[in-house]
């Protein structure tokens, strides 16, 4: 259950987390990011992010939105997320 975190632009590997396999693929996730965060080089910051449905969860939407991170997250979409997405107009 590895987990990286990287620049995309120069491909640089930052963080690393080798979990065991069966460990959760929702624990610590957040943690995970302010450690790759707190990695990178002075005079970096992270502007987006990227996470897959794991990290679909609250506390790290709400430390992308207070850290003005723009961030993607996969999730499965429900019949109440579909008409909640509809509604919003997203601009960055």
């Amino acid at each position: 259950m590895p987990m990286a975190g990287h620049i995309a632009k120069i491909g640089q590997i930052i963080a690393a987390d080798f979990r065991r396999g069966n460990a959760s693929p929702t624990r610590e996730n957040l943690e995970f990011i302010k450690q790759w965060q707190q990695s990178l080089p002075k005079g970096c910051a992270v502007n987006a992010q990227r996470i897959d449905s794991a990290g679909y969860q609250t506390k790290i939407i709400r430390h992308c939105d207070e850290d003005n991170i723009f961030y993607a997250i996969r999730t499965n979409a429900s019949a109440t997320l579909k008409e909640t997405t509809k509604e919003l107009s997203i601009t960055k």
